[in-house]
């Protein structure tokens, strides 16, 4: 079976402009509240139990009796600012300006946040949640 280019039918343009609204609602950033509330459903559980319900941790840290299981979750944000590049408000769509556009008008930067559990004896005693991407 053969297929001509006519045949097939575009992708439609409403598809294309609703899926990053999609991605934008799944990627919703749980609030400060939300990260300690699932923490706090761990504490007096065993450490089997928060291993299970959250996966290997990223750190664990050992000392004397007690044990620090850290998790931490990490983001890329692309902050627009305005810079020299390519078009923008003032320089035209295709001319050179100041512009929204070029690599020096989109800084990078990372965020995160980690949530670190104390063990006790084979028992969560404890948690805390820190940084700038926490909510």
């Amino acid at each position: 079976m053969t297929h001509n280019i006519s045949d097939m039918r575009p992708f439609p343009l409403a598809s294309v402009l609703v899926l990053p609204l999609l991605l934008a609602a799944c990627a919703a950033m749980p609030t400060r509240a939300d990260r300690e509330a699932l923490a706090a459903r761990f504490v007096g559980g065993t450490e089997a139990q928060l291993v299970t319900g959250l996966g290997l941790p990223s750190r664990v840290f050992t000392t004397g009796t007690h044990r620090f299981l850290a998790y931490a979750e990490a983001t890329t944000q692309m902050v627009a600012v305005p810079g020299g590049g390519w078009g923008g408000p003032w320089g035209g769509p295709w001319g050179w300006g100041p512009g929204w556009y070029g690599p020096a008008a989109v800084p990078v930067t990372s965020l995160g946040c980690e949530t670190a559990f104390e063990v006790v004896g084979g028992t969560v005693r404890g948690f805390t949640v820190h940084g700038p991407y926490c909510g």
